[in-house]
């Protein structure tokens, strides 16, 4: 079972400041909502090759995912990819674009769930807490983060 996520926000700052804030993993739990935990993450943005676990949180239950950054062109396109419980896959990509008052920035997530029971139970758990209203949260929580610091 494969699904797919995009989201976009305008956000009043540099790509530069987004790509320092959405590139570290220590701010995660600052603006993504189903954010939980962390670990093997050094501060500060993340490189190319660079990887760590993410403990997420979604409809109740939590769930593990190993991140490995595949691409960090900065400031204009990050994608991860991550490993989930029972062979879940995820493909995350950021993209900012320079816009005359700040950054636009898109988030996509494909994501392919296991089989069987596993599978069935992520589902629901999706379809309990749909992905694209968790991204859209994420993102305005984002776009406060960042505008809050700015003034």
């Amino acid at each position: 079972m494969s699904k797919a996520v995009t989201e976009t926000v305008l956000l009043a700052v540099s790509p530069e400041r987004v790509w320092e804030t959405v590139m570290d993993p220590s701010l995660l739990e600052r603006w993504v909502t189903t954010h939980d935990s962390l670990s093997g993450a050094e501060p500060g943005p993340v490189a190319e090759g660079d990887s760590f676990t993410q403990k997420l949180r979604l409809a109740g239950k939590t769930f593990d995912v190993a991140w490995t950054v595949v691409v960090a062109d900065a400031p204009h396109l990050a994608r991860w990819e991550g490993a989930g419980p029972g062979g879940a896959r995820a493909e995350v990509s950021y993209l900012l674009e320079r816009q005359d008052r700040g950054t636009r920035f898109e988030y996509r997530n494909r994501f392919s769930l296991p089989g069987g029971a596993l599978g069935r139970l992520a589902g629901g758990l999706l379809a309990a807490a749909p992905g694209r209203r968790e991204a859209s949260r994420s993102l305005e929580r984002l776009r406060a983060l960042l505008e809050d610091e700015n003034g």
